[in-house]
């Protein structure tokens, strides 16, 4: 029999109110597909995303930090990008977070629906599955090139 965490993406729910991550946690377990961490402060979420590979991390604007480029040193160091999905509260302005990591990176406004949310997380899901594809095969090819001239070099040599 298969372990379900392995089957289930792990996800991070970051946000001040509890009542809040209550829902959205609520709304991911219902699913099955999800394991759920949640932090209200960012040394907890700190602790957590360094020592959980997260693959989708949920989080209210409050948590970001107040330049966008910052976000995307922190993944540089924990050498990893999960999908990101932001919850914004206000008309405050986040399209450089978008641009700024390499990863898949949606918006949602509150008050959102259920659907929209599912519908997000599953888009966000099948993204990060291509992406770890992707770059499984861009290192396959690169190997592959790198061995074309030395097997080359050896068939000369065995003539």
């Amino acid at each position: 029999m298969y372990d379900c965490n392995l089957i289930k993406q792990r996800c991070l729910i970051l946000s001040k109110d509890n009542s809040f991550i209550s829902r959205v946690e609520e709304l991911l377990l219902k699913t099955g597909l999800y394991t759920v961490d949640t932090a209200t402060d960012r040394k907890n979420a700190l602790l957590f995303f360094l020592q959980c590979k997260h693959s989708i991390v949920l989080l209210d604007e409050d948590f970001l930090p107040r330049f966008p480029h910052r976000l995307h040193q922190f993944y540089k160091i924990a050498h990893r990008t999960p999908g990101i999905i932001i919850f914004r509260k206000s008309e405050k302005d986040l399209s450089g977070y978008c641009f700024l990591t390499e990863g898949f990176v949606e918006i949602i406004d509150i008050p959102f629906t259920n659907e929209k949310l599912i519908l997000t997380l599953k888009q966000t899901d099948r993204y990060m599955r291509l992406h770890s594809k992707s770059i499984f095969f861009r290192g396959l090819l690169i190997h592959v090139g790198l061995a074309v001239p030395v097997l080359l070099l050896l068939t000369v040599l065995l003539l």
